[in-house]
Order: C-alpha cells, then structure tokens, then sequence
C-alpha cells in the first residue's frame, strides 16, 4: 500500500491526517467507526481483511458492544459514502462468513516534477546605441500590452469563476436535540403554525392533537366529525397564508377537509373528489392532490379539478417549492409500493425525473423546503432505519449543484418525514427506536412472559425436533438461526437483502425465506441452514410470500400477491417447474398440514352469506381429491398456524387475540386474549404472531418509542 497521507482509488481520495473523504475533491461525510473501517480495508487492498481482524483492531475486546451489528452498520455507511452496492460491488466485496476485500487498485498523488537544470535562453534583440530603430515599435509594444493585459484578465477571471465554483460550502448540521413530547404514543404526520405542532395520534382512538413547539403536554384539537374522527392518519399539512390544516378522512381514496387552527372549529369538506394525499400551494389559492397513477390540482375550495400530470405509480408527500417553480413528490412503485423515490416536476408539467436517480439501495421520501427555499430536507430509509438529508438548493455559477445531500442524522433512533420550523432554525420529527419483545403465553399460568430473553424477532419457524429456531430481527430484516436455548447463533444473512418468513426443511439442512433487495419484489430463496449464498427460486417479478415446505421436502407451496392474490403456486426442487394449485386464483397466505394431506389458504375479506359484516373464509385443499373446501369463517384470520400434531389450526385477530379450531370443525375456540402493554409489533407485513413447539402462543410486542423532537439545525 502507498504510504503517503493521500490516497486514491477511482475518484476518490482520503486525506489520512484531516480524516477525511473526498470524491472529486468534494468532501463526502464519512467519519468516527466507518472511516476506520475504510481506513483499514486501504492497508490490504485486493486482500482479505477478516472480521476478526476487524475486531481486534476498531472494537476492544473488554468494549461492551454488539460487534456484529457495528460491523455491518460500519460496513453499509462506507457503502453509501462510495456508492457502493453489495451484490455488485465496485469498492466493497463481502467474503460471507469471512471478511470483506477492497478491489480497485489504491495509487498517491504524483510526486511534482524537479525544475529543469537549464533553460534554453532565447536571444536578446541588441541594446544600447547600436540597435536599430522603428517607427512601429511603440504602437505595437503598447499593442501587444494591452492584448497580455486582456488574456490575463480573462484567464484570471476563469480561475476565479472556476475556485469559486468548486468552493464547497460548509455542511448543514444538528446542534441540539429537543424531546418535546413524552406520552410515548403512536404519532402521524406532523405541521406547524410557528407556535403548535399539529400530528393525529393513537390515544387510543385516533384524534388530532398538538403540542408546543417548545414542548409540554399533548392536547386534543375540538371533536372531529365523523369520517374526520375515523381510525386513519389525517393530518396532511398547514397553510400559514390560511391558519388551516389540511385533513383526509378515511382509509385510502378519502375525502379532503380544512381545519382551522388554532380555534379547531368545524371543518370543512373540499370539493368532492377523493385523495390519497394533498397538499397548500405556498400562497394558500390552490391544492395539490394525487390520485392512483395521478397527480391533481384544484382551488382552495377544492373546485376546478384537472389532472395535472400522469404517473406510475402513488404519489404521496406533494411539496411545491416557495416560488412554486417545481413540485417535488415520493413515488411509490404501484402496486405493492414496494420502493419509493424522490421525483420533481416542473410548474407547468414537464421535466419529470427521479431527483436522486443513482440512490438505488434507499427509499427515499417525504421532502419539503425551508421557508427560504435554500433548503430541500428529506427522510431516506436504509435498511429500515430513516435518516435526515438536507440538500442545498443553490445553484454553481455554472449551473451546478453546490453540494450532495448530507446526512443530518445517524442512529440510533429513526425519524419520520421532517418538517421546517418558520423560522427554518428547526426541523420538527417523529423519532422512534423501533424494537420488539418476544412474549410467549404460559397456558398453565394463563399469563405471557418474555420468550427467547424478550429479544426483538419475527416470523419465527422450529425445525421438526424443536431443537433449533430461525427467525428475522426487527427492525433490521436479517436472517439468523440459533438453538432455542440461544446457543450457536448464526448470522444468515446481511444488508440490503430483508427478509421474511423462513421456514426449516423437514429434514432441518435448509431455509426457505422471502427477502426483497432494493429496487425488487418480495422473492423467495433458499439457503442451507449452515450459511451460504441465497438462491432466489423463482424470478422477483411479482410479490411472492408464505412459503411452505411439503412432507418429504422436494416441494414448496407459496402465495402471490395479497390486497389482490393471484394464485397458490407449488415449486418443484427437482425439476425447478412452478404449477398452480386448481381452482386457487384469488387464496392467499397458504400452509401445508403435517402429514402432507391438505394445504390451506385464505381468502380477502369478503362479506358472509349471513351477515354484511366482512368476514374471511379459511380453504381446505385436499391433495388426494384435488378439490377446495370451506373450513371456517371469522372477522379476521392471520398468521395461521398448524399444531405439531396437525390436529389444530391456530391463527390470531386483528382484535388482538389467539384462536384455535379442530381439523374437520367449524367450532372456533379462544385461547389467550393479548392484554399486555404495548401493541402487537408491526414487522414488513402486519403484526406477526406463531406458536412455540409446545404449541402454546408467541407474539412481539411492541416495546418501541415514539416521541416528537426538535432539532436546531445550522444551515449555512
């Protein structure tokens, strides 16, 4: 390796005495742990550098730390600082199990050249009285003159155009961070007046509430009406030039309302189209509203509607800039939503684009500008942990964009979409540490307790002899294995790849899992239990889920789809085909029984024969019969589950509770109720329950918090 105090790889350099990386000669935040990392990689460019290594030198031995996750949290910033990407790297290649290998090759600056021995002196017209004399010598001296004068003026001004152009500005940062609510209760979207921050919150119904923007107690807003008043997130935005908030009232496609604030008097319904989500112009005339595929703009009252332009996919977060020149919005990919991104338009319609287009491996969403539009903050989420970015809106003296966005934030708490304070000093969030706690249900005692030392999983699976238990962390989405007593822990997985859902083989050598890369659909894969590469089964075109092993292991069941299921597909692993399952279209969520005779599936909710209240209804497939039977039917089933022995089928509510029925019965029994604090932890899907191999009850409560904090941010 070069030992010089600058080095170079790609477009790259690092400056070892300041600690700092550049990209070309633009600073790139990268510092404390990651920067040592990158750091050391350099030492042994092309060779392997073991985590072990790694560990002996950047985390003490006698340092109370998870290695493991400061390692990969260390790893995937030095990632996004290069630009880097996992499963085609440039920079960073990972060694699973092993290490990591920087590539490109590492150079120095080029030493300066020596001045030369000699000059070639050129000849000296003669001086003195012998030399000749010109009428013309005068008037083209003063001539050649005055052109130098001009050239070097002019190459002057280029340099001075071109050092003040690459000046970078000092970055924006967070000074201070103020918690200014402590309920701990689930919180929406959050706006301002200056003084209040409006936000709905789960309390346990969900209402509008405030709080000072100096922090304090939470209040409620005057009683909504109803569909204001329903179980939704309704707050959307405020208009200073109004004093109103802007509502919506319902679940998905809803109606738009104005609240007037701070009296909180009746609100009012605006026009009569429904929205997905809205948004002020900044001069309070006009609304910005989107649609499936569509982006609206109506008047203040919410007459004149007309489409305003035509997408692929859901807009949500629509942001005009202050002088209403582009519109900025985060795209969700339609249908499932599966990724979302940053696009801008221009005022009038035209030039739509992704603004950050090379961001492949973030979801990026949720912008607004600083009052003075020099500022564009926004929320992206890696690996399910949401950051803070500021970008400086002002533009190079030629035509460049100053800087790159920089990251204001960095764990340990994730933050929901930001909001500018009046004065732009301050940036309003909802920060939360998202965590979980094991419970399992005690039948002897009827009462929970912390199952696996309360750690913060999903989507746990046994293998046949309950020796051993895979599962997903939460928040994170990676994939381990253990046994139950938590010995022999094992990592299967790493960033950017979440996953979902793994199931053992019954033979206990392999995992089936769903996992969804950045940009990708929810694809199912198959792994050996021991660790190793993923081996994607089928292709990732389509949202793929619940994977089911069969009794002698050579095939696997799965669903596709969800709000709108397709089919039941089974996958042979001997010939590689994919089959559907006769008369499936339309079931979901499917498993297979013990002993390989039927499989079940759900369908959507759907309303009874009896009764208009929506109900859902569990299908029987019987293998030997090749035919569909109704089992049962309840106001909601998830995450159904057979006993070991088959004999039962156990699935949980959306009210909260443990249910169990008899295989060829139609008698459903309670078997827990969930009655302790916290609600059922959200994972990628919903909340997640299962049973433990003793059949008894296991779900992850939410032991996350959420609270509402201001941060003072220097924005130079």
């Amino acid at each position: 390796m070069p030992t010089n105090d600058i080095l170079r790889f790609g477009n790259f350099e690092i400056d070892l005495p300041s600690g700092e990386l550049r990209r070309g000669g633009l600073k790139v935040k990268l510092t404390g742990q990651p920067f040592q990392v990158l750091v050391t990689l350099l030492e042994k460019p092309g060779q392997v550098v073991t985590r072990e290594e790694l560990h002996q030198k950047l985390w003490a031995q006698d340092t109370f730390v998870d290695f493991e996750h400061g390692l990969n949290k260390a790893i995937n910033k030095v990632r996004d600082a290069l630009g880097d990407d996992a499963d085609n790297p440039r920079f960073i290649e990972t060694l699973p199990r092993r290490g990591y290998r920087f590539l490109p090759p590492i150079t120095a600056p080029a030493e300066p050249e020596a001045p030369a021995a000699q000059q070639a002196i050129p000849p000296q017209p003669p001086t003195g009285p012998e030399a000749p004399v010109s009428n013309t010598a005068q008037p083209r001296s003063r001539s050649r003159l005055w052109l130098s004068a001009i050239s070097v003026a002019a190459l002057v001004l280029v340099l001075v155009l071109l050092a003040i152009n690459s000046i970078q500005p000092k970055p924006p940062r967070v000074l201070r961070y103020t918690q200014l609510t402590h309920d701990g209760l689930q919180k929406g979207r959050l706006a301002t007046d200056g003084s209040r921050i409006y936000f709905d919150e789960q309390s346990p119904r969900r209402i509008v509430a405030q709080v000072s923007v100096k922090g304090g107690a939470v209040t409620s807003l005057a009683a909504l009406p109803n569909p204001i008043g329903s179980d939704n997130s309704p707050v959307l935005g405020y208009s200073p030039a109004r004093s109103e908030l802007l509502l919506r009232g319902g679940i998905d496609l809803s109606p738009l309302w104005a609240l007037s604030v701070p009296g909180g008097s009746a609100p009012r319904r605006l026009g009569d189209f429904l929205v997905e989500d809205a948004a002020w112009s900044p001069d309070g005339q006009s609304i910005v509203y989107s649609k499936i595929n569509e982006l609206d703009t109506a008047k203040a009252d919410g007459s004149e509607p007309r489409k305003f332009a035509a997408l692929n996919g859901t807009p949500l977060y629509p942001r005009w800039s202050p002088d209403r020149k582009v519109l900025r919005f985060t795209l969700g990919k339609y249908p499932n939503n599966l990724r979302t991104s940053l696009w801008e338009i221009s005022s009038d319609g035209s030039n739509l684009h992704p603004l950050f287009p090379d961001w492949l491996s973030r979801e990026d969403e949720g912008g607004s500008w600083t009052p003075d539009g020099r500022y564009f903050i926004f929320r992206s989420v890696r690996n399910g942990s949401g950051s803070i970015y500021a970008m400086r809106e002002r533009k190079g003296l030629l035509g460049r964009r100053v800087s790159e966005p920089i990251e204001l934030t960095s764990g340990p708490l994730s933050f929901s979409v930001p909001v500018s304070s009046m004065d732009g000093k301050q940036i309003f969030v909802d920060g939360f540490l998202d965590r979980g706690e094991l419970m399992r249900y005690d039948q002897q005692r009827r009462a929970w307790a912390r199952y696996l030392s309360g750690i913060s999983a999903a989507d746990l699976d046994f293998s046949r002899d309950g020796e051993w238990v895979t599962y997903t962390l939460v928040p994170e989405g990676t994939l381990w294995r253990s046994r139950v007593d938590g010995s022999e822990r094992l990592q299967l997985t790493i960033p950017p790849l979440r996953t979902s859902m793994p199931r053992w083989s019954p033979d206990g050598k392999n995992i089936v899992f769903v996992g969804l890369k950045p940009g990708g659909a929810w694809t199912i894969y198959l792994l050996p239990a021991d660790g190793g590469t993923p081996e994607a089964l089928v292709p990732d075109n389509h949202l793929q889920q619940d994977p089911n092993w069969s009794l002698d292991g050579t095939r696997i069941v799965y669903g596709e789809g969800n709000s709108s299921p397709t089919a039941i597909h089974v996958f042979d692993l001997r010939s590689h085909r994919v089959s559907d399952l006769p008369e499936s279209k339309g079931l979901f969520s499917p498993r297979w029984s013990p002993d390989g005779r039927f499989i079940v599936a759900m369908t959507a909710l759907m309303p009874p024969d009896s009764s208009e209240t929506p109900a859902m209804r569990l299908m029987l497939f019987d293998l030997s019969r090749q035919k569909w039977q109704e089992w049962f039917q309840a106001p909601s089933i998830a995450y159904p589950a057979f006993s070991r022995s088959g004999k039962y089928l156990y699935f949980s509510d959306s009210s909260a509770g443990f249910y169990r029925v008899r295989l060829g019965d139609k008698k459903v029994e309670r078997v827990a109720a969930i009655d302790v604090p916290g609600e059922m932890k959200m994972d990628d899907f919903w909340y997640w329950t299962g049973l433990a191999p003793d059949d008894s009850p296991v779900f992850l409560r939410d032991a996350s918090t959420r609270e509402i904090y201001a941060l003072d941010v220097d924005f130079p």
